[in-house]
């Protein structure tokens, strides 16, 4: 009997921690503060070169085969943001992971649970066997 309250008593403190580290999964996904917000710092500021450098050393562009020189001309359009939040996806990935531990927990205490019946009923029926003879 002591044994079976150590192993509830175990499993209850797996799942806690199970809830806690959950809980934390999307603490861990934070993104750094925008400026104006609280605990937001600025870049340091570069400073510029004092001296400019040589007008000989600079290049002047090339135009290409259409006569388009390709630094200097301004992009035409709408800039598109091609990056991908890392933030929920994070969460996500964390979430089925964790969701995947805890079926795992679930499918063996069901397990070791259905065992320990089994041997219980074992132990009552060789009791029974034991006092006949």
């Amino acid at each position: 009997m002591h044994n079976m309250q150590i192993r509830k008593r175990g499993s209850r403190v797996a799942v806690g921690l199970l809830l806690f580290f959950v809980g934390m999964g999307p603490v861990w996904a934070d993104e750094a503060p925008a400026p104006g917000e609280r605990g937001y710092r600025a870049p340091a500021p570069t400073t510029a070169p004092t001296t400019a450098p040589p007008a000989a050393t600079i290049a002047a562009p090339q135009p290409d085969k259409d006569g388009f020189v390709p630094e200097s001309r301004p992009m035409n359009g709408p800039t598109v943001d091609e990056s991908i939040p890392a933030g929920p996806l994070l969460a996500t990935a964390y979430g089925f992971v964790w969701l995947a531990v805890l079926g795992y927990v679930v499918f063996c205490a069901r397990g070791i649970r259905r065992v320990e019946t089994e041997l219980g009923e074992l132990s009552d029926k060789l009791g029974k066997l034991g006092a006949k003879s």
